[in-house]
């Protein structure tokens, strides 16, 4: 009986836990040329912190799964091209948000 109980309340708990997370998904391009940028890096800060990142495939897209639902800020980088930062993408349980970046050049001539 016991053991039922406990299956039942580790099924509810990790049912719930599931369903209070979102996506957060986008596509980085080169603002000048608008092509793809292939393996920028996309991270996920909550109050100053690092939670987690992924890096863009060959399309310019990512995916950050499993997102506890919050508000955070978004940092876009990749060798050559400016750093962006994107404040207050809101997260919502059971939704995927989608967050486009265009990097502009940070060439350094010499």
């Amino acid at each position: 009986m016991i053991r039922y109980l406990l299956l039942t309340f580790v099924s509810v708990f990790l049912a719930g836990s599931a369903f209070s997370q979102g996506t957060v998904r986008g596509t980085v391009t080169e603002e000048e040329s608008g092509l793809e940028a292939i393996g920028a890096t996309v991270v996920l800060f909550k109050e100053g912190i690092q939670i987690t990142g992924t890096a863009t495939d060959f399309n310019g897209f990512y995916s950050i799964n499993n997102v506890d639902a919050g508000t955070y800020t978004v940092e876009i980088s990749s060798i050559g091209l400016a750093t962006q930062k994107i404040e207050g993408v809101r997260v919502f349980s059971g939704k995927t948000i989608t967050v486009d970046a265009q990097l502009k050049s940070d060439a350094v001539v010499m």
